[in-house]
């Protein structure tokens, strides 16, 4: 994707009583995507007892790792935004939003007459806004004391992530998206469409983002992140005599970018892309269900295991 670098910004964490939460910052760059760069921060032991925890971000170019320069930043102005974020309480009850194939462009022939871009943001926003205390009290739970944070515990896209090979359509949609909204933790699957436009290998090009681009926006807890063992930036992928390179009809990426093995409250959740070979995630199918089985039974039956996939791509996976 091609607009990351606009959304720049570096993230803290911070407790309740104000309290730094321990964080290395961290630089991503990718050629693919003309240099643009993802600055974030790593939240370290981020708290599982359900209580919010404020993230702060700041104008990246005044940052600096130590206190005096934090401290300036906010006395400058340099505070982009802040919000309470938080995880559900471990093994307590979990709910959330999944989404697939959404399509908001003139991809599908009835998004733009729909309006489904600003429709779709104004219905996730109008979920989030509704707050953790009257959700709850509503779906028959104790309701507790946090009435500032969404109610929803996650917001999943489960591959075609609005079928954009360039990054604007992900950037209109979510700077459609309210602060709330943004703070809901996201899960996200690669589908064909986000990995070749066209929807399969053989007619990849060189304009495809093979995952990478959506790799950086959403900065996914996966098995490996930003893996560049295969590299679509490699001369030998791009031209092959008089013709465009072959390599762009083969996945040019690495499964474990996109593979994860989550837990939120009483969900677990294993996501992975079709595009994988079955010998390369098979471990990891199998190590998912011995930890799904493992939660099932110490919770006596309150734990759910969820399977997020897209699409079987059979070549590619039995070959």
């Amino acid at each position: 994707m091609t607009d990351v670098a606009d959304v720049t910004g570096v993230v803290r964490g911070e407790g309740e009583a104000g309290d730094a939460v321990e964080a290395a910052t961290t630089v991503t760059t990718y050629t693919k995507t003309n240099t643009n760069a993802l600055y974030s921060t790593l939240v370290k032991d981020f708290p599982s007892d359900g209580k919010p925890v404020l993230l702060t971000v700041y104008n990246a170019s005044s940052f600096s790792a130590d206190s005096d320069s934090d401290s300036n930043s906010k006395k400058n102005g340099n505070v982009l935004a802040q919000t309470p974020v938080k995880l559900v309480a471990d093994n307590t009850r979990a709910q959330g939003i999944v989404w697939a194939d959404p399509c908001v462009s003139k991809w599908c022939p009835l998004a733009v007459e729909w309006d489904l871009l600003n429709r779709s943001a104004e219905m996730l926003n109008a979920i989030t806004n509704i707050t953790g205390n009257s959700a709850k009290a509503k779906a028959g739970d104790a309701a507790d004391s946090d009435t500032t944070t969404p109610a929803i515990d996650f917001f999943a896209i489960v591959g075609d992530v609005f079928y954009d090979q360039q990054g604007s359509l992900t950037k209109s949609l979510y700077d459609g998206f309210s602060l709330k909204t943004k703070s809901v933790p996201n899960q996200v699957v690669l589908g064909n469409h986000d990995a070749w436009i066209c929807s399969r290998p053989g007619c990849g090009t060189k304009n495809d983002q093979f995952g990478y681009g959506i790799q950086q926006w959403y900065a996914q807890d996966t098995v490996e992140w930003m893996n560049f063992t295969v590299n679509p930036d490699d001369p030998k992928y791009h031209t092959q005599g008089d013709r465009e390179g072959t390599g762009y009809k083969s996945f040019l990426n690495t499964f474990s970018n996109s593979l994860f093995i989550q837990k939120i409250g009483n969900l677990g959740f294993l996501g992975y892309t079709g595009a994988s070979k079955l010998t390369e995630i098979e471990p990891y199918l199998k190590e998912a269900c011995a930890f799904f089985e493992e939660e099932y039974e110490k919770s006596e039956g309150k734990f759910f295991g969820i399977l997020y996939g897209h699409c079987s791509l059979y070549k590619m996976m039995y070959m």
